[in-house]
Formats: C-alpha cells, structure tokens, sequence
C-alpha cells in the first residue's frame, strides 16, 4: 500500500510536469489542481483515483487555453 508521503511526491511530480509541459508557474497549476480535487471529491465514495482525473481534467483545460491563446494558422495556397 502506498504511504501518504508517495500520494504526495506523485502529485507533486504531475503537477510540475503539468506546469513544465505548458510553460506556467507550478503555483499556478497546483491551484488548478487542488480546484480539481475538491471538485472530484465532492461526491467521492472512493478517492484512491481521483489525482489520476484531475490531472487528465487540468492537461485538457491547459491545452484548449493554449489552443485558444496560440495565433491561427495560416492555410496553405
């Protein structure tokens, strides 16, 4: 089983992976991720999987917000 110390150290690596892979201070995306937790959690029965959904929810959020701030590309003539 693992211990809370290993949760922790896993959701630390995910959430600066996250800020890695997008460019964003780790603050920022440990804020979206606590945000997820507490979402997810409201209803929870069991919480063993949930940092596995908030990350999957916060890398889709992070690339529509990427995909909308990027410039249009031109199209091909």
């Amino acid at each position: 089983m693992l211990s809370l110390q290993s949760v922790e150290a896993v959701e630390k690596r995910n959430i600066e992976s996250l800020a890695k892979e997008f460019a964003l201070p780790i603050r920022e995306v440990g804020d979206l991720y606590e945000a997820q937790r507490a979402r997810l959690m409201q209803g929870a029965t069991v919480g063993r999987f949930f940092s596995i959904f908030a990350i999957r929810n916060i890398r889709q959020m992070l690339m529509q917000r990427h995909s909308l701030s990027a410039p249009a590309a031109l199209p091909h003539v």
